[in-house]
């Protein structure tokens, strides 16, 4: 169904088809994985005398999460079916181990893994056959060793080796962003790589480009850089970093912490009504998107026209907040792998849905109708702001960014902005009127703009959340984590972001209060919320 390939797989088509190892760097949505895939097949697909799934693993791709996985699984599955010989398979950690080994024994053609599932299987599994493997793609690498996956990396790559007797090797390395973790993996894996950048800004390949090497040039000059070989400063080195699409219009929002919660809420159910089926919604810690699941699951279900699950807060008319109409999804690392599959289906299948996530969700997951990106708590760093704002506006569609920021944090939108991000202003009490249902108040507007939290429907909003918290053992608890977690993810900013991040200049009464809470309970302490996730993660691995 694609008329033309897009850029990023008409400069990498030809070389991996001509077997040479491949470094690409192009924007979040810009059709990275078929321009490995669509190759990769063909040459399995034409290989005479035709491949066979008993001779083991041709093609390897290794991915950062499950999620990602089982979606580059899904296109494989799709793009393979010409070519019905061709078996294409995945083993990813939290499935059923001994489902996989039955797979890798009846032999299977292109697999997809992600490190730690497939070392184990490196090592234990016998009939798992690895000889003849000639294709190797790394997408997402620099996540790869984000989570600590290097060792295991080199671990299954001098395993690989060993099997395969040095024989040549093609292996692509793909992501969107480019970090010092990136030049590692380039001297572990590849061999005089072609370095491939597609720069957003860059016109169509035959469309008046003449220089159209000129942005790989300066991709191996940030790589050197990255190694301390290049006479580069590090704003340089960041600036290369920054890629995303030219249509996705970004939005910094000051929003107290105190109204928070409604301001999401209001944004949520203006944006549901028509203007955007579906949003991501991007959180700092598991707990946090639990208590946040909670809350606006009962909102979108039409607790705002009534008593939260607990009590709390009267209903009648004038009580309404109108923000329901949709479905609520979370994902996170602490889900039992059964349950971040339901989550991937139903999010995908839904038409008018949310989904909220820690940053499990920021890196190469391609849902269709995303149209919007809220990150609730701020990234840590200019890179995992490319991956987040990446889930929307992808292969040339329109999408939105929306970053909050707590009035002592605007300064981090200048620190994006100097790297290229050019941010639009948003107004906290249009959001707010939302869920108002556009009914006036007695207050001057101007007053809602200097004080939001003193909006009608953040003050209604607020008493209902304090009544459910106060009512509910089981909420209230939610609350206390989920605040906690919050406080200790804000300690984990980097050293160059403390003068904007830092704990000490959290007011945590606030903070307390965007979890429902009427005062801040104390940091110390385990996470009941985290326990109780892991017992039922565990229960169904058993």
């Amino acid at each position: 169904g694609f008329a033309a390939p897009t850029r990023v797989q008409q400069r990498v088509i030809p070389h991996l088809c001509r077997g040479e190892d491949v470094l690409v760097r192009a924007e979040t949505g810009s059709g990275k994985t078929l321009a490995y895939l669509c190759p990769l097949l063909a040459a399995l697909g034409s290989e005479t005398p035709r491949i066979a799934r008993a001779d083991g693993m041709r093609a390897l791709v290794m991915t950062p999460t499950r999620e990602l996985a089982a979606q580059v699984l899904e296109t494989a599955a799709t793009l393979s079916r010409p070519y019905h010989w061709v078996v294409c398979g995945g083993v990813v950690g939290g499935e059923n181990k001994q489902k996989e080994k039955a797979r890798l024994r009846k032999g299977v053609c292109l697999l997809v893994a992600t490190p730690g599932r497939l070392l184990d299987h490196l090592r234990h599994t016998e009939a798992m056959k690895a000889d003849l493997l000639r294709w190797l793609v790394l997408d997402e690498a620099d996540r790869l060793l984000d989570l600590g996956f290097e060792e295991d990396l080199n671990a299954i790559l001098a395993d690989l080796n060993r099997r395969t007797s040095g024989a040549a090797r093609c292996t692509a390395l793909l992501s969107a962003t480019l970090t010092a973790g990136t030049s590692r993996l380039i001297d572990l894996a590849m061999t005089d790589p072609a370095t491939i950048e597609i720069d957003p800004e860059e016109p169509e390949v035959g469309k008046g480009n003449p220089n159209s090497n000129d942005a790989d040039a300066a991709m191996k000059d940030a790589i050197a850089a990255l190694d301390g070989g290049a006479d580069l400063g590090a704003e340089d080195v960041k600036k290369m970093v920054m890629r995303m699409p030219e249509q996705l219009r970004h939005t910094a929002v000051e929003v107290p912490a105190k109204c928070r919660l409604a301001a999401l809420a209001g944004l949520l159910a203006g944006w549901m009504q028509g203007a955007v089926p579906k949003v991501m919604v991007f959180l700092s810690s598991c707990e946090s998107v639990e208590f946040h699941y909670r809350v606006l699951s009962w909102l979108a279900s039409g607790g705002g026209k009534g008593k939260a699950s607990g009590g709390g807060g009267g209903g009648g008319d004038d009580d309404d907040l109108r923000a329901g109409g949709y479905e609520v999804f979370r994902l996170h690392g602490v889900l039992s792998q059964p349950d971040r599959r339901a989550v991937y289906q139903g999010f995908a299948a839904a038409t008018a849905g949310v989904l909220l996530c820690t940053d499990v969700g920021a890196r190469g997951l391609d849902f269709t109708g995303v149209g919007a990106t809220v990150q609730v708590d701020p990234p840590c760093d200019p890179t995992t702001y490319v991956h987040r704002v990446g889930r929307t506006a992808r292969l040339g569609r329109e999408g939105e960014a929306v970053l909050f920021l707590q009035p002592r944090e605007t300064e981090y939108a200048n620190v994006l902005s100097e790297l290229g991000v050019k941010f639009c202003a948003a107004s906290v009490p249009a959001m707010l009127d939302v869920l108002d249902g556009g009914r006036g108040g007695g207050t001057p507007r101007g007053e809602y703009d200097r004080s939001p939290h003193l909006h009608p429907a953040a003050q209604r909003l607020q008493k209902k959340l304090h009544g459910a918290v106060g009512g509910d053992k089981e909420l209230a608890t939610l609350a206390k984590d989920a605040f906690r977690s919050h406080v200790r993810a804000y300690a984990t900013f980097p050293s160059d972001l403390k003068h904007i991040f830092h704990v000490k200049r959290l007011h945590l009464g606030h903070v307390a209060a965007a979890f429902g809470l009427k005062e801040a309970p104390g940091l110390i302490g385990k996470s009941a919320t985290r326990e109780r996730l892991q017992a039922a993660k565990d229960k169904k691995r058993k």
